[in-house]
């Protein structure tokens, strides 16, 4: 089978996407495969499949994550040695690949190397996420890793996570947030907006997720920028 890309790329919400793209256009390069999910696992799978049966070399789950560790700040990357499930089913990410790219990127960005749990449903509240934490022994949370790591092992091709830290440990998330993701993987503004406009008092906390966020944004297009196009999975 011809190779059409030496990586695939897998994100939840499409400006994760988007940020592959744009340094992938910056700098030139014609890969990798990149497709947003929306959230959901069975879509994370399916786009996974589809890209190994195109014959990328590897793949990733690409995006923002929640801290479940109380350490960890907005804006640091995870790179994590193992992606888990709330049932405790886990598979180790390639450890030689995880080891490349977090020396590649350590100049630009600080790197954690705790566990990556992956959840059907977005955790919102604080208390959530320290049972979570306690439940798992993981120190963040998405909602794709796990569904792309199982596909990766079940067809014999290395997987990591790239994950930037966009929800801290000891926040509920507002309301206003927790509508946001449309299944497409886009961003819902007139649903936010209509939230924030029945319950005005979640604006501090709003502004205070937005630059969370930002932050977040920032430490993945350093890594897109410093990575494309294989986010060194070749020595």
């Amino acid at each position: 089978m011809e190779v059409t890309a030496p990586i695939g790329i897998v994100t939840g919400l499409k400006f994760e996407a988007a940020i592959v793209n744009r340094w992938r256009s910056a700098l030139g390069v014609a890969a990798p495969l990149v497709k947003a999910v929306g959230g959901s696992g069975d879509a994370a799978e399916a786009a996974a499949r589809e890209m190994v049966d195109k014959g990328v070399q590897g793949l990733v789950s690409f995006g923002i994550a929640g801290a479940l560790d109380g350490s960890l700040e907005a804006g640091e990357l995870v790179l994590p040695d193992r992606v888990a499930g709330a049932d405790g089913q886990a598979f180790a990410t390639d450890q030689g690949w995880n080891d490349r790219l977090a020396a590649k990127v350590l100049r630009t960005v600080h790197v954690s190397r705790v566990d990556l749990v992956s959840v059907a449903e977005p955790v919102l509240q604080a208390a959530q996420k320290r049972a979570l934490a306690e439940e798992t022994a993981c120190g963040a949370v998405d909602m794709e890793s796990l569904a792309v790591a199982k596909l990766a092992a079940a067809r014999n091709v290395p997987f990591i996570a790239i994950r930037a830290i966009a929800d801290e440990a000891d926040r509920d998330l507002p309301r206003a947030a927790q509508v946001a993701m449309a299944s497409d993987g886009s961003i819902r503004t007139g649903k936010v907006m209509l939230s924030l406009i029945t319950k005005p008092t979640q604006l501090a906390d709003l502004l205070r997720l937005g630059r969370q966020n930002s932050k977040a944004k920032r430490t993945l297009a350093r890594v897109a920028h410093t990575g494309l196009p294989w986010f060194a999975l070749t020595g």
